[in-house]
């Protein structure tokens, strides 16, 4: 695997026994990039080569291989327009692929997975926050479409609560600044990104994610997993099929004062946390479980391989296209 230097994917990916070739972030440009993924090419000789970001999808250069572009958020295709297949982690994704043109037959739905592995909950002392106290989990990266801002005004109606806000961005230090003038800081705690997040999970009450914009994100699917009830915006819950009252407890974007009663609804209903609980558990074992999707991912690669090679599809009929895909994922 060919990725940019990164810390915390390393330990996962060498445990897993994958064979890496990382760029230093001091070093990374196109140039660095071309050469390390021409390095890989020509010491693995892959029958298949996948690739996330645009900047690697068009710097892959030609070759015998079946180029596969997955595909997370919405992307211009143009980047893409060389690959043998795309895969979409939506409905929403596919529905944008669809609309710029591309084959039916080169078109993937594929979810990602997550483990219901519980651990031990991290104890609470290492980050100075009380035992008892209501304790909210954030994660992801600190930009404005994540809304960490939200959850932050969301604490100043909660006076009882603490947050602990899990990741980095460029939006950090005015989060900070946020918090300062909210006059919650004293009560939210900022936490690097760890590769094992499930002792976080234990040590929290309550998992909210209040994005602005999410393509797709795994936090809810972890949510489901690790059996936390979960408060999540009406932009994600799509995303990943989440039900209001059923498994989760959804709110409108932007709205603080629905997330605060969202929060203190699940405090005071034991019933609902433990419905939202084994629902969401239940979703996870329908949709999201790694026996099921590493069985899929299987299916698909043996299927790509034996199509093969495809021509160039150009992104131009769209109309002549599109019936024939609303139709095969409708």
């Amino acid at each position: 695997m060919v990725l940019l230097e990164d810390e915390s994917l390393r330990g996962i990916l060498i445990r897993g026994g994958v064979s890496l070739t990382e760029i230093p972030r001091n070093a990374y440009n196109i140039q660095t990039l071309k050469a390390a993924i021409n390095e890989a090419l020509h010491s693995f000789q892959p029958d298949i080569v996948q690739t996330w970001m645009h900047q690697a999808t068009d710097s892959l250069p030609r070759g015998n291989y079946i180029h596969v572009g997955w595909l997370r958020g919405y992307q211009n295709l143009e980047f893409f327009r060389h690959c043998d297949h795309l895969v979409g982690l939506t409905r929403g994704i596919v529905q944008s692929i669809i609309e710029q043109g591309w084959p039916p037959e080169r078109i993937h739905h594929l979810r990602p997975f997550a483990r219901d592995e519980k651990a031990s909950p991290v104890p609470r002392s290492q980050y100075t926050t009380p035992e008892h106290a209501p304790l909210l989990l954030a994660l992801g990266v600190m930009h404005a479409y994540n809304a960490f801002d939200v959850a932050l005004q969301a604490l100043a109606q909660l006076p009882d609560h603490y947050l602990w806000l899990v990741g980095s961005g460029e939006v950090e230090e005015e989060l900070h600044d946020f918090a300062l003038q909210l006059g919650v800081d004293s009560r939210v705690r900022y936490l690097p990104w760890q590769d094992e997040k499930a002792s976080l999970f234990a040590a929290a009450d309550t998992i909210v994610v209040p994005s602005r914009h999410e393509p797709f994100g795994l936090i809810p699917v972890e949510a489901w997993a690790l059996q936390k009830p979960l408060i999540i915006s009406n932009a994600s819950a799509p995303r990943v099929a989440a039900g209001h009252e059923v498994d989760a407890l959804l709110f409108p974007v932007d709205d603080v004062d629905a997330l605060v009663r969202a929060v203190k609804r699940l405090n005071s209903d034991a019933a609902l946390r433990e419905k939202l609980i084994e629902n969401g558990y239940k979703h996870f074992q329908r949709d999201y479980t790694a026996e099921l999707v590493v069985q899929q991912y299987r299916h698909f690669y043996s299927d790509v391989l034996k199509k093969g090679k495809m021509r160039s599809p150009g992104l131009s009929r769209v109309e002549e296209w599109k019936d024939r895909i609303l139709a095969k994922f409708s």
